[in-house]
């Protein structure tokens, strides 16, 4: 057998989460091995390490559940005194050369119950088959050959529509990387196998599109990354008010390339590809483009086109479900009032679902609006977003927040967990998870994981945001102000941004600072919604009884900012006082 420093074996649980190690001293740990021998095992072995795109060089990561089936699949070849590089032998010899009675019978035995134990495993893999592995795929940006930069949003919205489709797919044997992290490789020159090994997929789907007058033509080809081969390619051309059969065709093709085996449904699904108005797609495009900018006047600018989109076709399910998207986000960036935008985001998804039940874009947004506002159903709509499109990274996303402040807290982490693994890059996803890990009190790994999530984007201001949050309950308040003052100049006119830097000033000791913001709160002018913002406020002033009339006033609002304050770690020093207690029992009732 192979020895170790600790002279044991790797000791995997039965029921392992979706836990992620984030260095090779974390996997070797796991694994129970050195360092040098893990990195052996990824060059010879195929150990499952992925690697992240970002300014740091060398940083990894793996997944327990991976390694788990790695290990089991490697196991008996990996396990032999040759394996282990420097291992200590596995029986000691005396000064003549002699093994002693005792250590030969125990030799023996051990050779014996492994004999015994690897004809029982070869006996069970030739009677069993082996468990269908998932494969992992990413859609590559799409590229505009169309000669206009104005264009750029057909290109870019092809590939979010093709990422959709796929993911529709047999869900247990094909997952889809996310938009947020397909689109970090627009103009890259990385090879296929390194694109492969950081995103952790064994196929990668590029191609081009092309539009003149009333036709399109797509190029599409699928890579397989191990060895950079091209296992299909494939021309297409069609009328523009095709364009979602054409979609429909790539997924089946390349279904068929992976041997992925559509269901009933799904095979009516993709044979029933209705014709759409090209305007209305192009609306649509156009309104993804600018929602995917994340900001005041892109989203401004998506609602409209999904307005226009609804007012050429209010039949079309998938407009009115971007409209529900772009209302609840602007309400999370702070564009707009939370009440309102809830209230529109909800009734445009029942729309959406109303027009065609398999919108998951529509569910989850029902789910999330369910979740901020304390309605019974919330679960039921994730779940079904999930049934359709399991690879849907902001379905697990949003479906963690529920999880979490319906007390579940593992299973809130595995489920970001799952999102973080289709969206390996996205910030707010990174930022999220490590949103729970704060409130969990786990503040250095929280601060790692923010650390991380700005190296990726910069310019993410809600990561510097609940950065600063963090140095905060580290004590370092210098570092929490630094923090903050990047989230201002980086969206000066989010009021939720604003009040964290007074909070950061409230608890380092400038009070004078956070006692201003609060007036400016307080005036006539602030919209309902700041009584969350007050709150926060008060707890830095140490003033808890006016935080917490805050809080009920805006419970008996029924804001859908309450579904977030068993989570918010600014609201830790309240976590003692039995009427917060009492509040969160209600916000629980009300689910």
């Amino acid at each position: 057998m192979m020895s170790s420093a600790s002279g044991t074996q790797p000791s995997f649980p039965t029921n392992t989460s979706e836990e992620r190690l984030d260095s090779w001293k974390d996997v070797a740990a796991y694994l129970k091995r050195s360092v040098p021998t893990v990195q052996r095992w990824e060059r010879e072995e195929q150990l499952p390490v992925h690697r992240l795109q970002h300014k740091k060089q060398g940083t990894i990561y793996a997944y327990k559940a991976e390694l788990d089936d790695w290990w089991r699949q490697r196991r008996i070849v990996l396990e032999s005194p040759e394996t282990e590089i420097g291992a200590a032998p596995i029986t000691q010899i005396d000064p003549a050369g002699r093994r002693s009675w005792r250590t030969t019978v125990i030799i023996a035995a051990a050779v014996l119950v492994l004999l015994a134990a690897a004809g029982i495993l070869l006996l069970q893999r030739l009677h069993r088959p082996a468990p269908a592995r998932r494969l992992m795929l990413a859609v590559l940006p799409f590229q505009n050959l169309t000669g206009e930069p104005a264009q750029e949003f057909v290109s870019d919205g092809f590939t979010e529509e093709m990422i959709a489709e796929l993911g529709g797919l047999q869900q247990d044997r094909l997952g889809v990387i996310a938009r947020t992290s397909s689109m970090a490789y627009k103009h890259t020159s990385k090879p296929v196998d390194e694109i492969g090994r950081e995103l952790g997929v064994q196929y990668l789907l590029e191609g081009s599109i092309r539009r003149w007058g009333d036709r399109v033509r797509v190029t599409a080809q699928l890579i397989q990354t191990s060895d950079q081969t091209h296992v299909w390619a494939e021309n297409y051309d069609s009328d523009r008010q095709d364009i979602l059969r054409l979609q429909s065709d790539i997924a089946r093709a390349i279904a068929a390339q992976i041997r992925i085996a559509l269901s009933g449904a799904q095979r009516a699904h993709l044979d029933s590809a209705p014709t759409i108005d090209p305007q209305v797609y192009d609306l649509c495009l156009l309104g993804r483009y600018e929602w995917n900018k994340r900001n005041e006047e892109g989203l401004a600018k998506a609602i409209g086109y999904f307005q226009q989109a609804i007012a050429r076709d209010p039949t079309y399910a998938p407009a009115q479900a971007d409209l529900a998207e772009a209302y609840l986000v602007n309400a999370y960036y702070g564009h707009a009032t939370p009440k309102e935008m809830y209230h529109k985001a909800e009734a445009a998804a029942e729309r959406a679902v109303h027009l065609n039940d398999l919108t998951f874009q529509a569910h989850s947004t029902l789910g999330l609006v369910r979740t901020a506002y304390l309605q019974p159903g919330a679960e039921i709509e994730f779940k079904r977003a999930l049934e359709i499109n399991f690879s849907y990274a902001t379905a697990h996303h949003w479906y963690s927040f529920y999880l979490w402040r319906t007390g579940r807290h593992n299973e809130a982490f595995a489920e970001v967990e799952r999102a973080r693994q289709l969206d390996p890059v996205s910030p707010i996803i990174n930022t999220d998870d490590a949103v729970f890990h704060l409130s969990a009190g786990q503040t250095d790994e929280a601060v790692q994981l923010l650390q991380r999530t700005i190296d990726l984007d910069p310019l993410f201001s809600e990561a510097h945001r609940s950065l600063a949050i963090a140095y905060t309950e580290q004590r370092k308040f210098s570092q929490a102000a630094e923090e903050a003052r990047k989230a201002l100049e980086l969206n000066p006119n989010n009021v939720g941004v604003r009040a964290t830097a007074a909070y950061v000033q409230a608890v380092s000791g400038h009070r004078e600072q956070a006692k201003a913001m609060l007036q400016q709160l307080r005036s006539a002018e602030a919209s309902n919604s700041s009584l969350m913002f007050q709150a926060w406020l008060y707890v830095g002033l140490g003033q808890n009884d006016q935080a917490l009339e805050c809080l009920t006033q805006e419970y008996q609002q029924r804001s859908p900012m309450m579904a977030a304050i068993a989570l918010d770690p600014i609201f830790k020093p309240l976590r003692q006082d039995q009427r917060f207690l009492d509040l969160l029992e209600h916000i629980r009732h009300d689910q």
